[in-house]
């Protein structure tokens, strides 16, 4: 099984998280911009000035640069087929708890068994 993300689910993804095109701490103190992306998806945010602004296809650019990670990750945690909405809104949890926390959590264990 090799699920990719969809448009559909990218989409979902996007409203969720919103677009900010200037860097700024998010409810845990990590430094984010565009649509959620943090140093962990993009080193370089680290050294982004606080008045960097960048463009929405800056913004969109940065998300699909980041996003493989979370597919692959959710591709690699599954042993069990699904639908294309439930690939979607997994890569999306793993979006936002992180990889680690996917692998551990009681929604893939629940759903493999």
């Amino acid at each position: 099984m090799n699920y990719t993300f969809s448009d559909k689910g990218k989409g979902f993804l996007i409203c969720q998280e919103g677009i900010c095109l200037s860097p700024y701490l998010d409810s845990v103190g990590v430094k984010t911009i565009a649509i959620g992306a943090t140093v962990s998806e993009i080193p370089d945010i680290a050294n982004m000035s606080w008045n960097t602004k960048i463009t929405m296809e800056e913004a969109y650019s940065l998300l699909d640069k980041g996003l493989h990670k979370y597919i692959d990750a959710v591709n690699k945690a599954l042993t069990v087929n699904i639908m294309q909405h439930q690939f979607d809104a997994l890569v999306s949890l793993c979006y936002n708890i992180g990889i680690g926390g996917l692998s551990k959590s009681t929604v893939i264990k629940r759903l493999n068994a």
